[in-house]
């Protein structure tokens, strides 16, 4: 199975300090160097692409920001992709309005700012985090009869530079793995493999068909989605179709055979030389395959 993760809206009303997606938070109003809104994407432009180029029976579909709350056309999106027969879930702080629908799946993280059970869930998420009372939390789904997953809490840690992360990203869920490919749209309109690898020089409004890479083999985030697949669409037609991904992330990160990779986009969605040297702007038709020593040409400007 594939997986489309849509970046629907990269602005939250929450600020939480250790979101792993913090770098790539924005103002609702925030605007690129160019002046276009990170926050643009629409349901006119998604739900076109979408019907041309993907195939319920072989896309999962993750809905997330930012909070997708925020997203105006989010519940249109939500009952147009289940009522395609598209199966998935929305990452959600639940407290905004999200539609109960029977193929997109309401993912509800109940965070250490919010005291009394979210307002729109499907499915509750509740970190070990130390500076809160989860143990009260997972009781009161305990009694309540919730459908509830307790996860080990991480912190995340951000550098400046073209840097791992301070604080390592432990592996806590599926043993197996469903997801092999992906491709990510953020909310500006650009597309990618993955947020934290590497994004071809497209854009969703000039693209032909999708950006589909492999999925890293120890990646969390793609072993959350797995989980809440499985726990969420109990189907053997999900259960049964997945692969060994770190093979498949072999084999194409040219272990066996020959894979291209592409340069990050930096956060002003272009690629530099490390001379400061501008090669190209989103949404630029860029042949990386002609240029050569690739990996030693770009670096990834992080925040």
């Amino acid at each position: 199975m594939k997986l489309l993760s849509l970046n629907v809206y990269q602005s939250c009303n929450y600020k939480c300090v250790d979101c792993p997606m913090a770098p790539w938070i924005y103002e609702k109003d925030a605007v690129d160097q160019d002046g276009k809104p990170f926050n643009s994407i629409n349901n006119d432009i998604l739900l076109v692409w979408i019907d041309k180029y993907l195939n319920p029976q072989e896309w999962l579909i993750e809905i997330t920001g930012g909070e997708p709350g925020l997203y105006p056309e989010i519940e249109e999106l939500m009952f147009a992709l289940s009522e395609r027969q598209y199966r998935g879930i929305v990452r959600t702080n639940g407290s905004l309005p999200l539609p109960r629908t029977s193929n997109i799946k309401r993912v509800t993280a109940w965070h250490k700012q919010m005291t009394e059970i979210p307002k729109q869930y499907d499915y509750i998420v509740i970190l070990t985090n130390p500076e809160d009372d989860w143990e009260r939390k997972r009781d009161f789904c305990i009694d309540n009869k919730i459908p509830h997953v307790v996860l080990p809490y991480q912190k995340y840690y951000y550098t400046k530079h073209d840097d791992e992360p301070a604080a390592p990203v432990e592996k806590v869920l599926s043993p197996e793995q469903l997801i092999t490919h992906m491709t990510t749209v953020w909310s500006s309109g650009s597309m990618g493999g993955c947020f934290t690898k590497y994004i071809p020089g497209k854009s969703l409004h000039n693209m032909d068909a999708p950006s589909v890479e492999p999925v890293c083999a120890i990646c969390p985030s793609m072993d959350s989605v797995d989980f809440f697949m499985r726990e969420l669409f109990k189907d053997d037609d999900i259960v049964n179709s997945h692969a060994d991904r770190e093979k498949t992330y072999n084999m194409e990160r040219g272990i066996e055979g020959n894979f291209i990779v592409y340069p990050m986009l930096n956060l002003k969605n272009q690629w530099e030389r490390k001379d400061g040297t501008i090669v190209g702007k989103l949404g630029d038709n860029i042949d990386f395959a002609s240029l050569k020593e690739i990996d030693n040409i770009f670096e990834y400007k992080g925040v």
